[in-house]
């Protein structure tokens, strides 16, 4: 879809490429895509609707919508927004010129009707070191994505602007019932409205697809699917075991899809770049061959993935670095701040936290440190980067949460949101996250990430952080297991598996030599070293997330190529990295 306003009074001058146009009114929606349904205010999601009925009250429906869309609302010729769904399956990209607004789904033809582009450096150093972009950003200047939950609007005076809707919708508290028969129910619709699909699962053995695997068992007859690459790399053969062991035990059929990086080039993935020219990902390559292996098969593809991420905005392991950081989103924490009476009890553990912490960093790091001690500090503490365990004092962070200011209104919750929304930002349109919800567009393969939709998502932002959540990361996922019959033990990675791996020391060195050693990594390496020259880049060899950083300056240069083939030609972005 691709669609351009006149600056001056937001009127539309042209739309081509979407996939349907409902009128109501004075309004015209354009949309690209699916909408299937409407979150409840339960967390579950109503699918039998008229998207008239939608269209005709968007303003209130839109943080309520679960699909797969992209669209442009319209009324009497004028914009009133541009939104796409919260998993961001379809993206909407977006730029200014002197006299327009450019809104496209398709990066490429909005690099081609804009016509000159220039490289962000610091978006590109960013995107090679995280693997994603910033929230809302790509890799050149003055091109944006919109972000996941927000939509875009032109001002009286012809600039843009977003907001964010998600804070429209007001949910239930989310108890473990909800949470329970939020995403039983969410399944469970899935299936009912077409139940013409073999249902597979892309089954790794951890609780988030296990929890998966058996809602859907429960419903239907099901396929676990593991792909294991070979050689093994990326310490893979952990999943294969575990994987195997849960799916025996659940009697569930279970395939392998075997992925061999001797017999594969680089040029593999190019279609997969071309789709999602902001996300690298070692891992498109391990997916494009479960996608493959579906096509043309009349079969449903479910994933698990990503609720590490958005569950608490941090590791799932019970390490200290991710108890320190929910701690401080814990809701006991922030209360306690605040001086509320009944949560001085907190304040000892807050004393012995920072006792600790200030031993171990003057010995180790000599620097001194300290958890944040106002609702200031607290939200000083919290860059729009992914969050760090601990504040160094003295140290002035980077950037500070967009749209939040430190202020005796500001509570834990709020934190956790804006939080939550950077992640939801970055992750969805970025990462293994992305592939996935790629299979539709490149091979018609039905995919669905059941803590990527929009019921989960609306649920996850609004959940409380208690002490208990603080201590058992997941604690309700882990419950839910249970229920079905797995015990936290199953899905210990190194129970029975200890004995297949090497050492685990220096094991990410090991890692990084044998993927370097098959053909897919010296063909990365060498392409990567030749782009990297361009931009005065110089990757050590063994560096931490190496095959990561060769992905992602493989990505730039095939943009680039792209780019070069429609006639749009930017500059190497100059990084002058050692």
């Amino acid at each position: 879809m691709f669609a351009v306003f006149d600056r001056d009074n937001a009127m539309l001058s042209r739309v081509k490429g979407f996939d349907h146009e409902v009128n109501t009114d004075s309004r015209t929606f354009y949309f690209i895509g699916t909408i299937d349904g409407l979150v409840q205010n339960n967390y579950t999601v109503a699918s039998n609707i008229e998207v008239d009925d939608v269209v005709s009250n968007l303003d209130n429906c839109l943080p309520r919508v679960s699909g797969r869309y992209a669209g442009l609302s319209i009324r009497d010729g004028v914009l009133q927004f541009a939104a796409s769904d919260i998993s961001a399956v379809e993206e909407l990209y977006y730029t200014l010129t002197e006299t327009e607004l450019l809104v496209s789904t398709d990066f490429f033809e909005l690099a081609l009707a804009k016509g000159e582009l220039d490289y962000n450096v610091s978006d590109v150093r960013y995107f090679i070191e995280r693997g994603l972009c910033h929230k809302g950003k790509t890799t050149f200047s003055e091109v944006y994505r919109l972000p996941p939950g927000e939509a875009l609007q032109l001002d009286t005076n012809g600039g843009i602007s977003t907001h964010n809707y998600l804070n429209s919708f007001r949910g239930a508290p989310v108890t473990f019932d909800v949470f329970k028969n939020a995403i039983s129910n969410s399944a469970n619709s899935i299936i009912q409205n077409d139940p013409s699909y073999e249902e597979v699962v892309m089954f790794s053995g951890g609780v988030d697809s296990s929890v998966l695997l058996s809602l859907v068992k429960n419903i239907k007859d099901v396929t676990a699917v593991t792909y294991r690459s070979i050689p093994p790399t990326f310490l893979n053969e952990p999943d294969v075991i575990r994987s195997a062991r849960i799916a025996k035990k659940l009697q569930v059929p279970h395939e392998f899809i075997d992925v061999d990086l001797n017999e594969i080039d680089l040029g593999y993935i190019d279609d997969v770049v071309v789709s999602m020219p902001f996300a690298p990902h070692y891992l498109g390559v391990c997916f494009k061959k479960v996608f493959e292996q579906l096509h043309k098969q009349k079969k449903r593809l479910w994933c698990g993935q990503n609720l590490d991420t958005l569950y608490n905005y941090t590791e799932t392991y019970a390490s200290a670095k991710s108890i320190i950081n929910r701690f401080m989103l814990s809701d006991a924490y922030g209360r306690m701040l605040k001086g509320v009476n009944g949560h001085e009890k907190y304040k000892p553990a807050k004393k012995a936290l920072d006792f600790s912490l200030r031993s171990l960093c003057h010995s180790v790091y000599r620097q001194r440190i300290a958890t944040p001690n106002t609702i200031e500090e607290l939200v000083q503490f919290h860059s729009e980067f992914y969050p760090d365990a601990v504040r160094i004092i003295g140290k002035q962070n980077e950037c500070q949460p967009r749209s939040l200011e430190a202020s005796e209104t500001i509570n834990a919750r709020d934190i956790r949101k804006i939080l939550f929304d950077e992640e939801l930002g970055g992750f969805f349109t970025g990462r293994d996250n992305k592939i996935q919800l790629q299979a539709k567009k490149l091979f018609n393969v039905e995919s669905f990430l059941l803590y990527s939709m929009p019921n989960t998502v609306h649920l996850l932002r609004n959940m409380n952080l208690s002490w208990p959540d603080v201590i058992f990361p997941k604690r309700f996922v882990y419950r839910y297991a249970r229920e079905l019959g797995l015990s936290k033990s199953d899905f210990n990675i190194w129970e029975g598996v200890s004995a297949h791996l090497p050492a685990r020391k220096g094991a990410g060195t090991r890692t990084i030599g044998r993927f370097s050693s098959t053909s897919l990594g010296a063909e990365l390496h060498r392409k990567a070293k030749e782009s990297g020259i361009r931009m005065g880049l110089t990757l050590d060899a063994t560096g931490k997330y190496q095959s990561q950083k060769e992905m992602a300056i493989y990505w730039i240069n095939n943009v680039r190529e792209k780019l070069n083939q429609i006639g749009v030609a930017p500059k190497w972005p100059a990084l002058a990295w050692g």
